[in-house]
């Protein structure tokens, strides 16, 4: 859905998420700590994590079909209104939507694997595809293996081997480390066109 001049930078702020709901989180928890008279220091980020799961599972019915999707299924009105509405500035005639549209029927076969949601043989047919599967999966993995889930896990312990014992300072270190991560993340992200 993402214009093309800025597909590359939205496509890598959506790893900065993590760090957003990290920093959320960590702050939630280091505010609860202060709350006194209360059994509630726990409950109040679990309610907050259901209360955003709900957010993002009702919000996703207002969140339009891609015009990939549309085409797949010859619906080519609605995918031309769509481009039309977020890539052709209300212009039916922009050279966006026309190069997408044109693009877009030559790429999708009218009894391919785009029409069968169990098929995924198209993600090995041309060395494109597999070109693209090889990069997500290497997006995935990295973005796993990077060290957040390491230091979001065991940050107790690596605080507490470095001296510092309060459990406040080690809530406080909590909520900084995913801010400077996410400043960190914000900045790769506006370099992947640049630095590919």
């Amino acid at each position: 859905m993402a214009h093309p001049y800025f597909r590359g930078p939205l496509g890598a702020f959506l790893e900065t998420n993590y760090y957003v709901g990290s920093i959320v989180a960590s702050w939630v928890a280091y505010g609860t700590a202060y709350m006194t008279g209360s059994n509630n220091s726990w409950r109040i980020p679990i309610w907050l994590q259901m209360t955003s799961s709900v957010y993002i599972c009702l919000g996703i019915f207002l969140v339009p079909e891609t015009p990939r999707w549309l085409m797949a299924h010859e619906r080519y009105e609605e995918a031309e209104a769509i481009l039309t509405k977020y890539h052709g500035e209300g212009s039916r005639e922009n050279p966006f939507v026309r190069l997408q549209l044109v693009e877009m029927r030559a790429q999708i076969s009218h009894d391919g694997s785009d029409k069968r949601w169990w098929d995924y043989s198209g993600l090995f047919l041309t060395p494109s595809a597999r070109r693209r599967l090889v990069v997500i999966v290497a997006f995935a993995w990295f973005g796993q293996y990077s060290g957040n889930a390491l230091v979001s896990y065991y940050f107790p312990v690596i605080v507490s081997q470095s001296g510092i014992k309060g459990a406040k300072m080690q809530l406080l270190l909590n909520a900084l480390n995913p801010v400077c991560s996410w400043i960190a993340a914000i900045a790769g992200s506006l370099m992947a066109d640049r630095a590919g």
